[in-house]
């Protein structure tokens, strides 16, 4: 909410809904509940096929709650959260951005693959392709980045 005085910005307030909450991270090191993660999955699946894709989707983006068996989703920092038509194939690589464990992520990725009609073990395959490719990329920016970065050093150093 904004508030003006004489055409300028005086204050400025940032007003949202509290979410009473535990983080992915939070929930994932607590226990590994196959249910929770299929409901992920789930919602995961709900929110591709609504044509939202949040590239950072990581366990920090993630709220949970848990009430009896239910659970409830709530996702944060959605400055870079995109509209457009998600394939399942993209949708799979959104999962690339979670920091767990390979078990969780092969629970997380049959179970999107079986709500996505695609086959769980081809839908495994193509992902950690996927990531292993993405490993490799990210390594040769850092190694780009630490190159000039020193070349950028050496070339200001005082003698």
């Amino acid at each position: 909410v904004d508030c003006y005085q004489y055409g300028l910005l005086m204050e400025s307030y940032f007003v949202s809904e509290y979410f009473e909450h535990t983080s992915l991270k939070e929930m994932l090191n607590k226990s590994l509940d196959r249910e929770f993660l299929k409901e992920l999955a789930k919602i995961t699946v709900h929110l591709h096929r609504s044509g939202v894709y949040h590239p950072d989707y990581s366990v920090g983006n993630i709220l949970c709650n848990q009430t009896g068996n239910q659970y409830s989703f709530s996702f944060v920092d959605l400055n870079r959260i995109k509209f457009e038509k998600v394939s399942p194939e993209k949708g799979l690589q959104n999962f690339s951005t979670l920091d767990v464990s390979e078990e969780i992520l092969n629970i997380l990725i049959e179970e999107y693959a079986k709500l996505s009609g695609l086959d769980p073990s081809e839908a495994q395959h193509a992902f950690f392709a996927y990531r292993k490719q993405i490993g490799r990329k990210r390594r040769a920016r850092r190694k780009m980045k630490s190159t000039i970065v020193g070349w950028r050093h050496s070339l200001f150093k005082k003698s």
